[in-house]
């Protein structure tokens, strides 16, 4: 999954996406289109980092 796809559809932070990347609870992979480069998450592990972070209040907000 993108970055963008995991916190529209978990309602994660950027911030928490980093933290579980440092402690070792997310794995990713980094992919280059065009020369940009992003990272993809497994759904798997997004899926139970989840379940231990607070959702973002805006985003919950948004999303209804």
């Amino acid at each position: 999954m993108s970055e963008k796809n995991v916190i529209a559809e978990f309602l994660l932070k950027e911030s928490d996406l980093e933290r579980g990347c440092e402690e070792g609870k997310l794995h990713v992979q980094w992919r280059s289109c065009h020369g940009h480069r992003y990272r993809l998450f497994v759904r798997s592990e997004v899926s139970e980092f989840a379940k231990t972070c607070e959702k973002d209040p805006f985003l919950k907000a948004r999303k209804g």
